[in-house]
């Protein structure tokens, strides 16, 4: 038989106190036992966490409520009475439905925190924990310089896309094809291009037997082929979600301890629309170190590239001879 939803509740914020609290000595005890000083009985306590600092042993008690509403003044009144009576030094409140304003604040006065557990997969107490993600990536202005030296007639009408960035290029007569701005998005993430930003920078990105495609199915020689280009460097600031991970909320400071397990599946592969833009994403994130925050470098694509238009000057229309693009 299942165990009852308040056995459950109690028994993952055990579970997540036990998790957060590995490796630092801390013991955490479900359904436990602590004699009260006052009312000389057994108390019955959700969750003990007992430790030490300094050589002194602290003593914190949680109480885990299940409610279908927020916790009221009164419940807070109550298990200030067990924290009293236990001597424990810190108390801890934790309830599903949250609190009430009151309540909040007598939390406050008393020096307890009230808190939510959450479980991301539980079908009662999930949350949508999010990670604030800084997304850098390049991008760049371009200019081709190239050389074409015709090697046969041109049996059809020169065609070429305003964009130089998908032009085709091919060393193997057509078989296998390459676009420009792959041909410079390969050698950047290869780290053969200069990435230092606002600064004017050439790269030579022809290869032997390379050709160009003019046309349907006219490939004009290359006799050069170099890139001029700028870079910028650009961060985006948003945050995501993921599918694992189980944490305690501290409604009155606003802040949550949680572990997490992180997934390939849950990182995001493009830039969010939504996600504000950052000019220095360094300083964001030198600022941001006492933080949990997830910094993606994103490999250059070629749809990073804004190439300049381009009109094709030919000195012969006819037949053999040499053409320049600028």
């Amino acid at each position: 038989m299942a165990d009852p939803d308040w056995l459950d509740y109690q028994k993952l914020a055990a579970e997540i106190y036990a998790d957060l609290e590995m490796g630092t000595g801390a013991v955490v005890t479900h359904d436990d036992k602590i004699r009260g000083l006052e009312s000389g009985t057994d108390r019955q306590i959700d969750v003990s966490i007992r430790t030490a600092v300094a050589g002194h042993d602290i003593l914190i008690i949680v109480q885990a409520k299940n409610l279908a509403r927020p916790a009221d003044i009164n419940v807070v009144g109550e298990f200030q009475a067990v924290i009293m009576d236990v001597r424990a030094a810190k108390g801890v409140l934790i309830c599903s439905s949250g609190f009430t304003s009151t309540a909040m604040e007598y939390g406050r006065k008393l020096n307890i925190d009230l808190c939510t557990a959450h479980d991301i997969q539980h079908r009662k107490w999930g949350a949508d924990l999010r990670i604030p993600l800084l997304w850098v990536e390049f991008t760049g202005d371009v200019s081709l310089d190239m050389a074409l030296v015709a090697d046969a007639p041109n049996p059809e009408p020169i065609s070429l896309d305003h964009d130089a960035g998908k032009w085709l290029t091919s060393v193997d007569g057509g078989l296998t094809t390459t676009a420009i701005s792959e041909l410079l998005a390969t050698a950047w993430n290869a780290k053969a291009a200069n990435r230092t930003p606002g600064v004017l920078h050439q790269l030579d990105v022809a290869r032997p037997g390379m050709k160009v495609r003019l046309g349907d199915s006219y490939w004009c020689p290359v006799g050069s082929l170099t890139c001029a280009y700028a870079a910028r460097r650009t961060g985006w600031l948003g945050t995501f979600s993921f599918s694992q991970g189980r944490g305690i909320f501290n409604r009155g400071a606003g802040t949550i301890r949680a572990r997490v397990a992180i997934t390939d599946k849950d990182l995001p592969l493009r830039r969010d629309d939504s996600w504000s833009s950052v000019d220095n994403p360094d300083a964001v994130w030198e600022a941001a170190a006492k933080t949990p925050m997830l910094r993606i470098e994103k490999d250059i694509g070629p749809e990073s590239f804004t190439f300049e238009r381009l009109e094709m000057i030919s000195e012969d229309d006819d037949g053999p001879g040499d053409a320049e693009l600028t």
